[in-house]
Protein backbone atom coordinates (compact mmCIF):
# COMPACT_ATOMS: atom_id res chain seq x y z
CA UNK A 1 0.00 0.00 0.00
CA UNK A 2 1.32 3.48 -0.82
CA UNK A 3 -0.04 4.83 2.48
CA UNK A 4 2.29 4.39 5.45
CA UNK A 5 2.09 5.49 9.08
CA UNK A 6 4.61 6.83 11.54
CA UNK A 7 4.11 6.95 15.30
CA UNK A 8 5.10 10.20 16.94
CA UNK A 9 4.17 11.54 20.36
CA UNK A 10 1.71 8.70 21.00
CA UNK A 11 -0.22 9.34 17.75
CA UNK A 12 -0.08 7.78 14.30
CA UNK A 13 0.42 10.09 11.35
CA UNK A 14 -0.17 8.98 7.77
CA UNK A 15 1.29 9.98 4.46
CA UNK A 16 0.87 8.88 0.88
CA UNK A 17 4.05 7.64 -0.87
CA UNK A 18 4.16 6.65 -4.52
CA UNK A 19 7.15 5.78 -6.67
CA UNK A 20 7.33 6.94 -10.29
CA UNK A 21 9.85 6.99 -13.16
CA UNK A 22 11.37 10.36 -13.93
CA UNK A 23 11.90 10.36 -17.69
CA UNK A 24 14.17 13.38 -17.65
CA UNK A 25 16.37 12.22 -14.81
CA UNK A 26 15.90 8.59 -15.88
CA UNK A 27 15.54 7.32 -12.35
CA UNK A 28 12.83 6.47 -9.79
CA UNK A 29 11.54 9.20 -7.53
CA UNK A 30 9.07 9.27 -4.60
CA UNK A 31 6.03 11.52 -4.32
CA UNK A 32 4.86 12.18 -0.72
CA UNK A 33 1.57 13.76 0.39
CA UNK A 34 1.00 14.43 4.10
CA UNK A 35 -2.40 13.13 5.29
CA UNK A 36 -2.37 13.61 9.07
CA UNK A 37 -4.31 11.34 11.48
CA UNK A 38 -6.75 8.66 10.37
CA UNK A 39 -10.49 9.18 10.90
CA UNK A 40 -12.04 6.44 8.75
CA UNK A 41 -9.87 3.78 7.13
CA UNK A 42 -12.59 2.43 4.80
CA UNK A 43 -13.58 5.82 3.42
CA UNK A 44 -10.02 7.16 3.45
CA UNK A 45 -10.91 10.10 5.67
CA UNK A 46 -8.11 11.91 7.49
CA UNK A 47 -7.60 14.97 9.64
CA UNK A 48 -4.91 17.63 9.34
CA UNK A 49 -4.54 21.14 10.75
CA UNK A 50 -7.13 22.51 8.34
CA UNK A 51 -9.81 19.96 9.22
CA UNK A 52 -11.09 16.65 7.86
CA UNK A 53 -10.97 15.51 4.24
CA UNK A 54 -11.30 12.47 2.02
CA UNK A 55 -8.30 11.42 -0.07
CA UNK A 56 -8.53 9.98 -3.59
CA UNK A 57 -5.52 7.85 -4.51
CA UNK A 58 -6.25 8.06 -8.25
CA UNK A 59 -6.37 11.83 -8.52
CA UNK A 60 -4.27 12.39 -5.38
CA UNK A 61 -6.77 15.09 -4.42
CA UNK A 62 -8.15 16.14 -1.06
CA UNK A 63 -11.86 16.85 -0.70
CA UNK A 64 -12.63 18.91 2.37
CA UNK A 65 -15.63 17.73 4.51
CA UNK A 66 -17.79 19.47 7.10
CA UNK A 67 -17.04 18.54 10.68
CA UNK A 68 -20.74 18.12 11.56
CA UNK A 69 -21.34 15.59 8.80
CA UNK A 70 -18.61 13.22 9.86
CA UNK A 71 -19.37 13.36 13.59
CA UNK A 72 -22.74 11.66 13.11
CA UNK A 73 -21.04 8.48 12.05
CA UNK A 74 -18.86 7.98 15.12
CA UNK A 75 -19.78 7.41 18.77
CA UNK A 76 -19.00 10.20 21.17
CA UNK A 77 -19.46 8.12 24.35
CA UNK A 78 -19.88 4.52 25.57
CA UNK A 79 -21.98 3.60 28.59
CA UNK A 80 -22.77 0.55 30.73
CA UNK A 81 -26.20 -0.07 29.25
CA UNK A 82 -27.48 -3.54 30.13
CA UNK A 83 -27.63 -3.59 33.94
CA UNK A 84 -29.42 -0.23 34.30
CA UNK A 85 -31.81 -1.13 31.46
CA UNK A 86 -32.61 -4.51 33.07
CA UNK A 87 -33.44 -2.93 36.41
CA UNK A 88 -35.62 -0.33 34.72
CA UNK A 89 -37.60 -3.12 33.06
CA UNK A 90 -37.81 -5.01 36.38
CA UNK A 91 -39.18 -1.93 38.16
CA UNK A 92 -42.05 -1.85 35.70
CA UNK A 93 -42.76 -5.60 35.52
CA UNK A 94 -42.74 -6.01 39.30
CA UNK A 95 -44.83 -2.84 39.79
CA UNK A 96 -42.25 -1.61 42.29
CA UNK A 97 -42.18 1.56 40.20
CA UNK A 98 -45.63 2.38 41.66
CA UNK A 99 -44.18 2.24 45.18
CA UNK A 100 -41.30 4.50 44.19
CA UNK A 101 -43.57 7.05 42.52
CA UNK A 102 -45.85 7.15 45.56
CA UNK A 103 -42.80 7.57 47.78
CA UNK A 104 -41.63 10.39 45.52
CA UNK A 105 -44.91 12.22 46.04
CA UNK A 106 -44.72 11.89 49.82
CA UNK A 107 -41.05 12.82 50.16
CA UNK A 108 -41.12 15.50 47.43
CA UNK A 109 -37.95 13.93 45.97
CA UNK A 110 -37.98 13.58 42.20
CA UNK A 111 -38.68 9.99 41.17
CA UNK A 112 -35.60 9.97 38.91
CA UNK A 113 -33.40 10.47 41.96
CA UNK A 114 -35.09 7.61 43.84
CA UNK A 115 -34.89 5.21 40.89
CA UNK A 116 -31.21 6.05 40.36
CA UNK A 117 -30.32 5.58 44.03
CA UNK A 118 -32.20 2.27 44.25
CA UNK A 119 -30.41 1.11 41.10
CA UNK A 120 -27.08 2.08 42.68
CA UNK A 121 -27.91 0.18 45.88
CA UNK A 122 -28.87 -2.86 43.81
CA UNK A 123 -26.00 -2.91 41.31
CA UNK A 124 -23.13 -1.54 43.39
CA UNK A 125 -21.78 -2.28 46.86
CA UNK A 126 -20.05 0.98 47.60
CA UNK A 127 -20.16 4.21 49.55
CA UNK A 128 -22.69 6.85 48.55
CA UNK A 129 -19.99 9.37 47.65
CA UNK A 130 -19.26 7.13 44.62
CA UNK A 131 -22.82 7.46 43.33
CA UNK A 132 -21.94 10.31 40.96
CA UNK A 133 -19.00 8.36 39.51
CA UNK A 134 -21.23 5.36 38.84
CA UNK A 135 -24.02 7.48 37.35
CA UNK A 136 -21.71 9.27 34.90
CA UNK A 137 -20.75 5.98 33.23
CA UNK A 138 -24.15 4.29 33.31
CA UNK A 139 -27.20 4.40 31.07
CA UNK A 140 -29.07 5.32 34.26
CA UNK A 141 -27.94 8.92 33.64
CA UNK A 142 -30.22 8.94 30.55
CA UNK A 143 -33.03 6.92 32.12
CA UNK A 144 -33.17 9.25 35.14
CA UNK A 145 -31.85 12.64 33.95
CA UNK A 146 -32.90 14.52 37.10
CA UNK A 147 -30.53 12.34 39.13
CA UNK A 148 -27.56 14.12 37.53
CA UNK A 149 -28.40 17.23 39.52
CA UNK A 150 -27.51 15.73 42.89
CA UNK A 151 -23.94 16.03 44.11
CA UNK A 152 -22.07 13.80 46.54
CA UNK A 153 -23.12 15.82 49.57
CA UNK A 154 -26.79 15.81 48.63
CA UNK A 155 -27.12 12.02 48.89
CA UNK A 156 -27.07 12.33 52.68
CA UNK A 157 -29.71 15.06 52.50
CA UNK A 158 -31.93 12.74 50.43
CA UNK A 159 -31.45 9.90 52.92
CA UNK A 160 -32.38 12.29 55.72
CA UNK A 161 -35.61 13.22 53.92
CA UNK A 162 -36.45 9.55 53.36
CA UNK A 163 -35.85 8.96 57.07
CA UNK A 164 -39.08 10.79 57.87
CA UNK A 165 -41.55 8.26 59.41
CA UNK A 166 -44.27 9.31 56.96
CA UNK A 167 -42.14 7.99 54.06
CA UNK A 168 -41.87 4.56 55.68
CA UNK A 169 -45.63 4.54 56.36
CA UNK A 170 -46.35 5.40 52.72
CA UNK A 171 -44.06 2.63 51.48
CA UNK A 172 -45.56 -0.06 53.73
CA UNK A 173 -49.11 1.05 52.92
CA UNK A 174 -48.33 0.69 49.21
CA UNK A 175 -46.93 -2.80 49.74
CA UNK A 176 -50.10 -3.79 51.61
CA UNK A 177 -52.25 -2.32 48.84
CA UNK A 178 -53.80 0.25 51.16
CA UNK A 179 -52.68 3.20 49.02
CA UNK A 180 -54.31 1.80 45.88
CA UNK A 181 -58.02 1.17 46.26
CA UNK A 182 -58.31 -0.22 42.75
CA UNK A 183 -55.98 -3.09 43.50
CA UNK A 184 -57.58 -5.24 46.15
CA UNK A 185 -56.21 -8.54 44.86
CA UNK A 186 -52.64 -8.04 45.96
CA UNK A 187 -50.88 -10.67 48.02
CA UNK A 188 -51.01 -8.38 51.02
CA UNK A 189 -54.81 -8.31 51.06
CA UNK A 190 -55.40 -12.05 51.02
CA UNK A 191 -57.05 -13.42 54.15
CA UNK A 192 -54.68 -16.39 54.41
CA UNK A 193 -51.44 -14.41 54.36
CA UNK A 194 -48.61 -16.38 55.95
CA UNK A 195 -45.57 -14.47 57.15
CA UNK A 196 -42.12 -15.16 58.56
CA UNK A 197 -40.50 -12.82 61.06
CA UNK A 198 -36.96 -12.49 62.36
CA UNK A 199 -34.36 -9.85 63.19
CA UNK A 200 -30.70 -9.23 62.42
CA UNK A 201 -28.04 -6.94 63.80
CA UNK A 202 -26.91 -3.69 62.15
CA UNK A 203 -23.47 -2.84 63.58
CA UNK A 204 -22.73 0.86 63.16
CA UNK A 205 -20.82 3.82 64.56
CA UNK A 206 -23.75 6.22 64.32
CA UNK A 207 -25.34 7.81 67.36
CA UNK A 208 -29.12 7.27 66.97
CA UNK A 209 -31.07 6.16 69.99
CA UNK A 210 -31.50 2.64 68.60
CA UNK A 211 -27.77 1.91 68.54
CA UNK A 212 -27.04 0.08 71.79
CA UNK A 213 -25.08 -2.82 73.25
CA UNK A 214 -26.67 -5.97 71.88
CA UNK A 215 -26.29 -9.49 73.24
CA UNK A 216 -28.01 -11.75 70.72
CA UNK A 217 -27.41 -15.46 71.16
CA UNK A 218 -24.16 -14.70 72.97
CA UNK A 219 -22.87 -12.36 70.24
CA UNK A 220 -22.15 -9.00 71.90
CA UNK A 221 -21.95 -5.94 69.64
CA UNK A 222 -22.89 -2.28 69.41
CA UNK A 223 -25.70 -2.29 66.89
CA UNK A 224 -29.34 -1.73 66.08
CA UNK A 225 -31.81 -4.53 65.29
CA UNK A 226 -33.60 -4.73 61.96
CA UNK A 227 -36.87 -6.68 62.06
CA UNK A 228 -37.89 -8.16 58.71
CA UNK A 229 -41.22 -9.72 57.76
CA UNK A 230 -41.45 -11.70 54.53
CA UNK A 231 -44.19 -13.66 52.76
CA UNK A 232 -43.85 -17.39 53.29
CA UNK A 233 -45.05 -18.12 49.75
CA UNK A 234 -42.22 -16.38 47.86
CA UNK A 235 -39.97 -14.83 50.56
CA UNK A 236 -40.80 -11.34 49.33
CA UNK A 237 -40.09 -8.66 51.99
CA UNK A 238 -43.27 -6.83 53.00
CA UNK A 239 -42.39 -5.06 56.24
CA UNK A 240 -39.37 -3.78 58.18
CA UNK A 241 -38.74 -1.97 61.43
CA UNK A 242 -35.64 -0.69 63.23
CA UNK A 243 -35.50 -1.24 67.00
CA UNK A 244 -32.78 -0.61 69.61
CA UNK A 245 -30.06 -3.23 69.75
CA UNK A 246 -30.74 -4.09 73.40
CA UNK A 247 -34.40 -5.03 72.79
CA UNK A 248 -35.00 -8.80 72.87
CA UNK A 249 -36.92 -10.45 70.03
CA UNK A 250 -40.02 -11.38 72.03
CA UNK A 251 -40.60 -7.73 72.94
CA UNK A 252 -40.79 -6.67 69.29
CA UNK A 253 -43.45 -9.13 68.12
CA UNK A 254 -46.58 -7.38 69.55
CA UNK A 255 -45.87 -3.99 67.95
CA UNK A 256 -44.85 -5.60 64.64
CA UNK A 257 -48.11 -7.56 64.41
CA UNK A 258 -50.22 -4.59 65.51
CA UNK A 259 -48.60 -2.25 62.99
CA UNK A 260 -48.80 -4.83 60.20
CA UNK A 261 -52.52 -5.27 60.89
CA UNK A 262 -53.06 -1.50 60.99
CA UNK A 263 -51.24 -1.11 57.67
CA UNK A 264 -53.55 -3.63 56.03
CA UNK A 265 -52.01 -7.11 56.26
CA UNK A 266 -54.53 -9.82 57.11
CA UNK A 267 -52.33 -12.43 58.79
CA UNK A 268 -53.38 -16.03 59.26
CA UNK A 269 -50.08 -17.63 60.29
CA UNK A 270 -46.59 -16.56 61.40
CA UNK A 271 -43.35 -18.50 61.51
CA UNK A 272 -40.69 -17.34 63.96
CA UNK A 273 -37.79 -18.54 66.08
CA UNK A 274 -37.88 -19.64 69.72
CA UNK A 275 -36.86 -16.20 70.96
CA UNK A 276 -40.31 -14.78 70.12
CA UNK A 277 -42.33 -17.30 72.16
CA UNK A 278 -43.68 -16.28 75.57
CA UNK A 279 -47.03 -16.05 77.38
CA UNK A 280 -47.78 -12.48 76.29
CA UNK A 281 -47.16 -13.23 72.62
CA UNK A 282 -49.16 -16.46 72.82
CA UNK A 283 -52.10 -14.50 74.21
CA UNK A 284 -51.78 -11.87 71.47
CA UNK A 285 -51.67 -14.50 68.73
CA UNK A 286 -54.71 -16.24 70.17
CA UNK A 287 -56.69 -12.98 70.41
CA UNK A 288 -55.79 -12.14 66.82
CA UNK A 289 -56.65 -15.69 65.64
CA UNK A 290 -53.16 -16.09 64.18
CA UNK A 291 -51.61 -19.52 63.94
CA UNK A 292 -47.90 -20.18 64.32
CA UNK A 293 -45.14 -22.76 64.27
CA UNK A 294 -41.86 -22.35 66.12
CA UNK A 295 -39.20 -24.10 68.16
CA UNK A 296 -39.39 -24.25 71.96
CA UNK A 297 -36.59 -23.07 74.22
CA UNK A 298 -34.74 -25.80 76.09
CA UNK A 299 -35.26 -24.07 79.44
CA UNK A 300 -39.04 -24.07 79.03
CA UNK A 301 -40.80 -26.21 81.66
CA UNK A 302 -43.10 -27.73 79.04
CA UNK A 303 -40.07 -28.62 76.89
CA UNK A 304 -38.44 -30.55 79.73
CA UNK A 305 -41.72 -32.29 80.53
CA UNK A 306 -42.28 -33.41 76.92
CA UNK A 307 -38.71 -34.62 76.44
CA UNK A 308 -38.82 -36.59 79.68
CA UNK A 309 -42.16 -38.17 78.74
CA UNK A 310 -41.58 -39.03 75.07
CA UNK A 311 -37.82 -39.65 74.85
CA UNK A 312 -38.01 -43.36 75.90
CA UNK A 313 -40.43 -44.18 73.06
CA UNK A 314 -39.11 -41.75 70.46
CA UNK A 315 -36.64 -43.92 68.53
CA UNK A 316 -39.12 -46.33 66.96
CA UNK A 317 -39.67 -47.29 63.36
CA UNK A 318 -43.15 -45.70 63.20
CA UNK A 319 -41.60 -42.36 64.25
CA UNK A 320 -38.84 -42.38 61.61
CA UNK A 321 -38.91 -39.63 58.98
CA UNK A 322 -36.43 -38.97 56.18
CA UNK A 323 -35.59 -35.28 55.68
CA UNK A 324 -32.80 -34.02 53.41
CA UNK A 325 -31.16 -37.46 53.47
CA UNK A 326 -31.15 -37.40 57.28
CA UNK A 327 -32.92 -39.75 59.68
CA UNK A 328 -35.13 -37.92 62.18
CA UNK A 329 -37.50 -39.39 64.73
CA UNK A 330 -40.68 -37.38 65.39
CA UNK A 331 -43.44 -38.03 67.91
CA UNK A 332 -46.51 -35.78 68.25
CA UNK A 333 -48.57 -34.91 71.31
CA UNK A 334 -51.63 -32.67 71.61
CA UNK A 335 -51.87 -30.60 74.79
CA UNK A 336 -52.91 -27.24 76.29
CA UNK A 337 -50.12 -24.68 76.37
CA UNK A 338 -50.66 -21.21 77.84
CA UNK A 339 -54.46 -21.61 77.54
CA UNK A 340 -54.33 -22.67 73.89
CA UNK A 341 -54.58 -26.06 72.21
CA UNK A 342 -51.23 -26.81 70.58
CA UNK A 343 -49.49 -29.70 68.90
CA UNK A 344 -46.01 -30.59 70.12
CA UNK A 345 -43.50 -32.46 67.97
CA UNK A 346 -40.55 -33.95 69.84
CA UNK A 347 -37.79 -34.51 67.28
CA UNK A 348 -34.41 -36.21 67.36
CA UNK A 349 -31.89 -35.63 64.59
CA UNK A 350 -29.58 -38.68 64.50
CA UNK A 351 -26.96 -36.92 62.37
CA UNK A 352 -26.88 -33.91 64.68
CA UNK A 353 -26.61 -36.23 67.69
CA UNK A 354 -23.51 -37.84 66.16
CA UNK A 355 -22.01 -34.43 65.37
CA UNK A 356 -22.54 -33.21 68.94
CA UNK A 357 -21.01 -36.42 70.29
CA UNK A 358 -17.85 -35.91 68.21
CA UNK A 359 -17.61 -32.27 69.29
CA UNK A 360 -17.96 -33.21 72.97
CA UNK A 361 -15.35 -35.99 72.86
CA UNK A 362 -12.64 -33.39 73.44
CA UNK A 363 -14.31 -32.18 76.63
CA UNK A 364 -13.21 -33.51 79.97
CA UNK A 365 -15.55 -36.33 80.94
CA UNK A 366 -13.26 -37.48 83.73
CA UNK A 367 -15.11 -38.47 86.86
CA UNK A 368 -18.54 -38.77 85.22
CA UNK A 369 -20.48 -41.95 85.73
CA UNK A 370 -21.93 -44.05 82.93
CA UNK A 371 -25.41 -42.84 83.81
CA UNK A 372 -24.32 -39.22 83.56
CA UNK A 373 -22.62 -39.77 80.21
CA UNK A 374 -25.70 -41.62 78.91
CA UNK A 375 -27.98 -38.81 80.09
CA UNK A 376 -25.87 -36.22 78.22
CA UNK A 377 -25.76 -38.39 75.10
CA UNK A 378 -29.52 -39.00 75.06
CA UNK A 379 -30.25 -35.24 75.09
CA UNK A 380 -28.14 -34.53 72.04
CA UNK A 381 -29.96 -33.93 68.76
CA UNK A 382 -33.28 -33.27 70.53
CA UNK A 383 -35.55 -30.32 69.78
CA UNK A 384 -39.27 -29.63 70.15
CA UNK A 385 -41.52 -27.82 67.68
CA UNK A 386 -44.88 -26.34 68.65
CA UNK A 387 -47.71 -25.55 66.23
CA UNK A 388 -51.31 -24.45 66.43
CA UNK A 389 -52.09 -26.61 63.41
CA UNK A 390 -51.97 -30.40 63.35
CA UNK A 391 -49.45 -31.50 60.78
CA UNK A 392 -48.35 -34.86 59.46
CA UNK A 393 -44.90 -35.92 60.63
CA UNK A 394 -43.55 -35.54 57.11
CA UNK A 395 -44.82 -31.93 56.92
CA UNK A 396 -43.45 -30.64 60.21
CA UNK A 397 -39.80 -30.09 59.32
CA UNK A 398 -40.42 -28.56 55.86
CA UNK A 399 -42.88 -26.12 57.47
CA UNK A 400 -40.46 -25.06 60.19
CA UNK A 401 -37.27 -24.99 58.15
CA UNK A 402 -38.98 -22.71 55.66
CA UNK A 403 -37.84 -20.00 58.08
CA UNK A 404 -34.37 -20.37 56.56
CA UNK A 405 -35.83 -18.22 53.80
CA UNK A 406 -35.69 -15.13 55.97
CA UNK A 407 -32.01 -15.80 56.69
CA UNK A 408 -31.43 -15.83 52.94
CA UNK A 409 -33.29 -12.52 52.62
CA UNK A 410 -31.01 -11.05 55.29
CA UNK A 411 -28.06 -12.31 53.27
CA UNK A 412 -29.57 -10.75 50.15
CA UNK A 413 -29.94 -7.40 51.94
CA UNK A 414 -26.44 -7.34 53.36
CA UNK A 415 -24.52 -8.68 50.38
CA UNK A 416 -26.57 -7.60 47.36
CA UNK A 417 -28.53 -4.53 48.49
CA UNK A 418 -25.83 -2.43 50.18
CA UNK A 419 -27.33 -2.71 53.68
CA UNK A 420 -23.94 -3.23 55.32
CA UNK A 421 -21.63 -1.64 56.14
CA UNK A 422 -23.59 1.37 57.39
CA UNK A 423 -21.76 4.57 56.50
CA UNK A 424 -24.21 7.16 57.86
CA UNK A 425 -24.04 9.08 61.12
CA UNK A 426 -27.53 10.16 62.15
CA UNK A 427 -30.87 8.57 62.92
CA UNK A 428 -32.70 10.06 59.93
CA UNK A 429 -30.03 9.16 57.36
CA UNK A 430 -29.81 5.62 58.76
CA UNK A 431 -33.56 5.20 58.40
CA UNK A 432 -33.37 6.48 54.81
CA UNK A 433 -30.47 4.15 54.06
CA UNK A 434 -32.37 1.13 55.39
CA UNK A 435 -35.42 2.11 53.32
CA UNK A 436 -33.44 2.23 50.06
CA UNK A 437 -31.81 -1.10 50.90
CA UNK A 438 -35.25 -2.59 51.66
CA UNK A 439 -36.60 -1.56 48.24
CA UNK A 440 -33.40 -2.82 46.58
CA UNK A 441 -33.94 -6.15 48.37
CA UNK A 442 -37.49 -6.32 47.00
CA UNK A 443 -36.36 -5.86 43.39
CA UNK A 444 -33.44 -8.27 43.91
CA UNK A 445 -35.77 -10.92 45.30
CA UNK A 446 -38.20 -10.41 42.41
CA UNK A 447 -35.37 -10.99 39.94
CA UNK A 448 -33.94 -13.87 41.95
CA UNK A 449 -37.21 -15.81 41.68
CA UNK A 450 -37.26 -15.41 37.91
CA UNK A 451 -33.61 -16.33 37.46
CA UNK A 452 -34.12 -19.78 38.92
CA UNK A 453 -33.56 -22.54 36.46
CA UNK A 454 -36.19 -24.95 37.76
CA UNK A 455 -39.19 -24.77 35.38
CA UNK A 456 -41.59 -25.80 38.18
CA UNK A 457 -40.45 -22.90 40.34
CA UNK A 458 -40.79 -20.60 37.35
CA UNK A 459 -44.22 -21.84 36.28
CA UNK A 460 -46.58 -19.01 35.38
CA UNK A 461 -43.94 -16.29 35.63
CA UNK A 462 -42.97 -15.96 31.96
CA UNK A 463 -41.59 -18.10 29.18
CA UNK A 464 -40.14 -21.49 30.10
CA UNK A 465 -36.36 -21.28 30.57
CA UNK A 466 -34.23 -23.08 28.02
CA UNK A 467 -31.98 -24.65 30.65
CA UNK A 468 -32.28 -25.63 34.30
CA UNK A 469 -29.10 -23.77 35.25
CA UNK A 470 -29.45 -21.32 38.11
CA UNK A 471 -28.26 -17.80 37.29
CA UNK A 472 -27.11 -15.78 40.29
CA UNK A 473 -27.90 -12.11 40.68
CA UNK A 474 -24.29 -10.95 40.62
CA UNK A 475 -23.59 -13.10 37.56
CA UNK A 476 -26.64 -11.63 35.84
CA UNK A 477 -25.59 -8.03 36.61
CA UNK A 478 -22.02 -8.61 35.43
CA UNK A 479 -23.07 -10.03 32.07
CA UNK A 480 -25.64 -7.31 31.52
CA UNK A 481 -23.04 -4.66 32.32
CA UNK A 482 -21.01 -6.02 29.42
CA UNK A 483 -23.84 -4.93 27.12
CA UNK A 484 -22.61 -1.47 26.16
CA UNK A 485 -24.40 1.44 24.57
CA UNK A 486 -22.51 3.52 21.97
CA UNK A 487 -23.94 7.04 21.84
CA UNK A 488 -23.74 9.12 18.64
CA UNK A 489 -24.04 12.90 18.25
CA UNK A 490 -27.58 12.61 16.85
CA UNK A 491 -28.63 11.03 20.23
CA UNK A 492 -28.88 7.57 18.71
CA UNK A 493 -27.54 4.76 20.90
CA UNK A 494 -26.50 1.47 19.29
CA UNK A 495 -26.56 -1.47 21.69
CA UNK A 496 -23.82 -4.12 21.57
CA UNK A 497 -24.53 -7.82 21.05
CA UNK A 498 -25.75 -9.93 23.99
CA UNK A 499 -23.93 -12.97 25.34
CA UNK A 500 -25.56 -16.34 26.02
CA UNK A 501 -26.32 -15.64 29.70
CA UNK A 502 -27.95 -12.32 28.79
CA UNK A 503 -30.14 -14.02 26.19
CA UNK A 504 -31.16 -16.67 28.73
CA UNK A 505 -32.17 -14.01 31.27
CA UNK A 506 -34.12 -12.15 28.61
CA UNK A 507 -35.92 -15.37 27.74
CA UNK A 508 -36.87 -16.03 31.36
CA UNK A 509 -38.14 -12.47 31.82
CA UNK A 510 -39.90 -12.44 28.44
CA UNK A 511 -37.93 -9.34 27.37
CA UNK A 512 -36.19 -8.27 24.17
CA UNK A 513 -32.99 -6.25 24.15
CA UNK A 514 -33.25 -3.23 21.79
CA UNK A 515 -30.71 -2.86 18.99
CA UNK A 516 -30.90 0.92 18.80
CA UNK A 517 -32.71 3.61 20.69
CA UNK A 518 -32.96 7.37 20.75
CA UNK A 519 -31.91 9.07 23.96
CA UNK A 520 -32.87 12.54 25.15
CA UNK A 521 -30.19 15.18 25.03
CA UNK A 522 -27.96 15.05 28.04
Amino acid sequence: MPIVSQKKGGHKYYKYIKSYWDKEEKKFRKKQIYLGTLVDDKKRIYRDRKGIFSFDEDSLGKTRLKEEAIKKEYPVATFDFGDAWLLNQAFSLSEIDKLVKRLSTTSEIHEDILFALISYYTLEKGANHLFDAWLSGSYASYLYPEAKRISDGRVSAILETLGDPKCRTTLLNCIAGKEDNKDDNREGNKNDLKLMIDSTGLPNNAQPYFTAVSNHNGDVSISARLVFVIRESDWMPVYYRIVPGNIVDKSTLPNCLKEAKKIGFNISNVLFDAGYLDAQNMSLLQESNIGFITRMCENDVEYKKLVSELRPTLEREENAVAYNERLIFIEMKEDIYLNRTCYFYVCKDVNHQSLETVQNEKKNNKGKTANELFEEHSKRGLFVLISTKKLAKEEVLPCYYARQGIEQIFDLSKNESNLLPIRVHSEATMRGHVMLSFIATMISRWLQIRLRGDPEEYKGKGRKPKSKRHIGLRECYRYFRNVKGNLYPDNTMIISEAQEVVNEVLNRLNLELPNTMTTPEK
